[in-house]
C-alpha cells in the first residue's frame, strides 16, 4: 500500500488521541480553579461573597443535593444569576441550574466549612 494512503489514516489517529486527551482533561478540571471555566465561576463566587443571605441560600441549595423551596426573592435573584432552575415556579422549588454549579460550588461551601 502506497504511503501517501495511508498518512491521512495515521495523522487523524493520531489527532483523534490528542483530541480524546484534550477532553479528558477538560471534564476532570471542569469543576475546578484550574479549569477552563475559572473565570466565570470566580465571578459568580465573588457576587455570591457579596450578598450573605443570598450565598447562605445557595449552600443548602447546593448541599442538600434535591430541589427545595427557597423565598420568592432569593429565587429571583438566584435564578437572574442564573445559578438555579426552578422545579416548580408557584411554589419557588430550587434545583442547582447545572451539574458544574453543583459540583464546584459543592466543593467550595465544603473547604470552608
Amino acid at each position: 500500500m502506497p504511503t501517501w494512503w495511508i498518512r491521512p489514516f495515521f495523522t487523524s489517529s493520531i489527532k483523534k488521541k490528542e483530541t480524546d486527551k484534550v477532553l479528558k482533561r477538560i471534564t476532570e478540571t471542569a469543576c475546578t480553579q484550574i479549569g477552563i471555566y475559572t473565570n466565570h465561576l470566580l465571578q459568580i463566587t465573588t457576587a455570591l461573597e457579596s450578598c450573605a443571605e443570598l450565598k447562605s441560600q445557595f449552600k443548602q441549595i447546593v448541599t442538600v443535593n434535591e430541589a427545595m423551596p427557597i423565598a420568592a426573592v432569593d429565587a429571583f435573584k438566584l435564578y437572574s444569576m442564573g445559578l438555579i432552575r426552578l422545579i416548580d415556579a408557584s411554589e419557588n422549588v430550587a434545583a442547582p441550574r447545572c451539574h458544574l454549579y453543583q459540583r464546584y460550588f459543592y466543593n467550595y461551601f465544603k473547604r470552608q466549612s
